[in-house]
């Protein structure tokens, strides 16, 4: 995650998101360096009242901070009692997604 925020922070497409302020902040709560990174187009959850709460304390998290979620998500996932895992192969071409299309003027 760190490595992340660092080749990321200068992005144009995170201008003025305090990257480098939230890393630091999460460094000082003790987050270990290499906890991991999970690319988050793509996520699988049972909707439980504990995932509704993770998920609006992940929204949070990018309200405060940035909205770069590969710096979120670990850090969530560190600090709290979500177990998660990966699932295997392409976030976009799996065996959990089905893309449909959508018609214009129906």
């Amino acid at each position: 995650m760190y490595e992340e925020a660092a080749y990321c922070q200068d992005w144009p497409k995170y201008a003025g998101q305090p990257i480098r302020q939230q890393v630091q902040a999460y460094r000082e709560r003790g987050m270990p360096g290499q906890y991991g990174l999970w690319a988050c187009g793509t996520l699988l959850w049972h909707h439980t009242a504990k995932a509704q709460a993770f998920g609006e304390r992940w929204l949070s998290e990018q309200h405060e901070w940035s909205i770069q979620d590969q710096i979120s998500l670990p850090y969530l996932l560190w600090s709290s009692d979500i177990h998660f895992e990966p699932f295997h192969g392409h976030q976009y071409l799996n065996q959990y997604l089905r893309w449909h299309s959508h018609r214009r003027g129906s």
